[in-house]
């Protein structure tokens, strides 16, 4: 199970650093929606008064810290990758009998989710 998991964060990181480092020949930059998915834009989307996104409109009044994940794709990205991090750590159950031949399987495993995603 944490192999499965542990891919899905790898290709949350991979859409992260693809947005963050190669949006222009990304498939985001081709979508409608640039305010969210555009890291040079969406980052506004973060602040009260510098985004016009729905999102950052319905939630203006409370902390953003907490909805943060909800105001651009990157962030959502990295929620969804810290929340498989910790899903794969809650349901780790040992593959091999040595434990950092598990390690480097796991690894290998979120290393995989990232090049399929990556660029």
């Amino acid at each position: 199970m944490s192999l499965a998991i542990l891919i899905v964060a790898g290709i949350m990181k991979g859409i992260m650093d693809t947005l963050q480092f190669h949006y222009d020949k990304s498939f985001a930059s081709k979508f409608k929606n640039q305010q969210w998915w555009n890291p040079k834009l969406s980052w506004k989307n973060k602040y009260k008064d510098r985004g016009d996104s729905f999102i950052v409109n319905l939630f203006e009044k409370i902390d953003n810290t907490f909805f943060v994940f909800v105001t651009d794709a990157w962030h959502l990205s990295q929620s969804i990758m810290i929340t498989a991090m910790i899903m794969a750590i809650v349901l780790y159950q040992p593959i091999t009998p040595y434990i950092l031949l598990d390690i480097l399987i796991l690894r290998v495993s979120f290393g995989i989710g990232f090049k399929l995603s990556y660029k």
